[in-house]
């Protein structure tokens, strides 16, 4: 949310395409005068205050593909084109609370069955808040954590950050969130998968650590460099995505108290019977530099 007011510290960064769920319509963008301005955008949502925004500061621009389904409303693909390759990029913020089969991680699910055509090993990029984790698995339900990953491992489109630090789903060492900004609530929410082409250019991942960031976001920001000659006339470039929240979101009411591990987007205060809860939502930068980012941890 007022990403007209948090844009600066997105980009100094540099970025070609931005993506940032819980965004204004561009008619409410009012940026400062020395901020650069989009050379495209593409906003979808129906709240004026909080839509799904994509941000082009380069020659890429984007089309909602016609197969988009409204039923997933904030699992976009994309066309991104203008650059050197076409690619398709999934812009992703696993929330919908109409749905009554599942808000989270089941809106990915569904998506993933219905865009099956694709999902390929080639060209294709998912990247946004999945508000999900293996911890969460619900072992009777079809389309939980674990069931997305391998489903997507299957078509050789893998998590960027759990290939490059070799871990394991589910006990990650570097969290992506501490709720409320507390430092022992760490959770790891925020992810992207990336096809075989760009994964075997992948050179360094890394995720902000508490101390630097919590100032900005209860959510850290997680940081991909994919070594890319072919993208630009510069004979070395990165692409860096880098995800920061700003979202609120209050979940539907319940009488039972959960008694697994909260996930994020759902932690509860009971009063009255009624549950209170927060999360904070993505902003995603997809920037390419021509000199090697300084690391986030700095």
């Amino acid at each position: 949310m007022a990403f007209r007011k948090k844009a600066d510290l997105i980009l100094k960064y540099k970025p070609d395409i931005l993506v940032v769920p819980e965004c204004e319509h561009p008619d409410k963008l009012k940026f400062n005068k020395e901020t650069p301005i989009p050379t495209d955008i593409f906003w979808y949502g129906t709240n004026l205050h909080k839509g799904l925004g994509v941000f082009s500061y380069g020659n890429y621009k984007f089309k909602l593909l016609d197969v988009h389904n409204p039923d997933f409303r904030n699992v976009l693909p994309l066309s991104v084109t203008g650059g050197k390759f076409d690619f398709t990029l999934f812009a992703i913020w696993a929330n919908n609370p109409r749905d009554k089969d599942g808000h989270y991680i089941t809106q990915i699910w569904k998506a993933m069955h219905y865009y099956d055509s694709l999902l390929l090993d080639n060209k294709t990029i998912l990247v946004g808040d999945f508000n999900s984790n293996t911890i969460w698995d619900k072992p009777r339900r079809a389309g939980n954590h674990s069931t997305v990953v391998a489903n997507l491992e299957a078509k050789k489109i893998f998590s960027t950050y759990h290939k490059f630090h070799g871990q394991t789903q589910g006990k990650e060492k570097h969290p992506t969130l501490f709720l409320y900004r507390h430092q022992n609530k760490p959770y790891h929410l925020d992810y992207c998968f990336a096809s075989t082409d760009f994964m075997e250019k992948l050179t360094n991942v890394e995720v902000g650590n508490y101390n630097d960031w919590t100032r900005y976001s209860d959510h850290k920001p997680l940081r991909h460099s994919v070594l890319t000659p072919q993208l630009s006339v510069f004979p070395v470039i990165w692409i860096e995505l880098v995800l920061k929240y700003n979202h609120k979101f209050i979940p539907s009411r319940s009488s039972n108290k959960p008694t697994h591990p909260l996930p994020p987007c759902m932690e509860h205060n009971l009063r009255n019977g009624r549950e209170l809860g927060r999360i904070v939502g993505p902003s995603l930068l997809l920037a390419r530099m021509k000199n090697i980012p300084k690391p986030l941890t700095d």
